[in-house]
């Protein structure tokens, strides 16, 4: 069953570390990739202060600390309903969304400081993803083995992905 646990933690860990550079980039989104005038400058996006925070922030608390509780709380679950355990299942299956609100509370913090109102937008639209997975009981009652935990990280990481357009 620890093997489980530790499974359910790093597939959420895993999926959700590949959204955001070291150096937190903004890149353009295909809406704003148009060239403006006829620029000599280099094609590569500029730094924006705001996003290289957000995204350091997000790397370290969203997408480790808090993905990995994410993942947690479903092994947790899996492990109550191996046992037969309804109520510890129950339990856990509310701690796991209760970290998908959290997360999606700072998504939506972090989008109150950008700067880059499509950075804003996509950070807005993670935390609407992440809130409707966690309104989703049906998908939390089919989260009882190892393929349905790698299901709903997999879940997780699409919920949050608007947000890889812009940290890599």
């Amino acid at each position: 069953m620890r093997r489980i646990l530790a499974a359910a933690a790093l597939a959420a860990f895993a999926l959700g570390a590949a959204a955001c550079t070291a150096d937190g980039t903004v890149t353009a989104s295909p809406s704003s990739a148009a060239p403006t005038g006829s620029s000599t400058a280099s094609s590569s996006p500029s730094p924006d202060p705001s996003a290289s925070a957000i995204c350091a922030d997000l790397r370290t608390n969203v997408l480790d600390k808090d993905a990995r509780e994410f993942g947690t709380d479903l092994g947790n679950m899996i492990a109550a309903r191996a046992k037969g355990d309804t109520a510890a299942a129950t339990t856990a299956q509310q701690a796991a969304v209760a970290k998908l609100h959290q997360i999606s509370a700072k998504l939506r913090s972090e989008a109150s400081t950008a700067t880059n109102p499509d950075l804003q937008s996509a950070l807005n639209q993670s935390a609407d993803n992440l809130d409707k997975l966690a309104g989703d009981t049906n998908n939390f009652s089919k989260v009882d083995s190892l393929p349905a935990v790698s299901q709903t990280t997999q879940k997780f990481a699409e919920a949050v992905g608007e947000i890889t357009k812009f940290c890599r």
